[in-house]
């Protein structure tokens, strides 16, 4: 419920996405490297209590819908949220601007 400008919850988005859980979140700074909406999680609205109650109730609801996040926030923290994908990352950095 915080509002747009917040820039944290990263590390309990791609803990949720292990986790093979829909995640439902504040539309705010940075989440949007992790939350595709409607595709990986949902965003809500900040500051928006009605917002958040009605996605967490569309999940509830609609098991088809909330299967489908929870794989696909898994799948995307399997390919990119990693220790390998990091370091892979990391070495990539380095190796490109060691040689500048």
């Amino acid at each position: 419920m915080l509002h747009s400008q917040v820039p944290c919850g990263h590390v309990t988005i791609v803990s949720t996405m292990f986790f093979n859980k829909a995640i439902v979140v504040t539309n705010s700074l940075g989440v949007q490297d992790y939350i595709f909406d409607d595709k990986t999680g949902l965003f809500c609205e900040p500051k928006n209590a009605d917002d958040l109650s009605e996605k967490i109730e569309m999940l509830w609801d609609d098991s088809i819908k909330n299967t489908q996040l929870s794989e696909a926030g898994f799948a995307f923290a399997q390919a990119n949220c990693t220790e390998k994908t990091a370091i892979n990352y990391f070495a990539d950095f380095l190796n490109k601007h060691s040689q500048t």
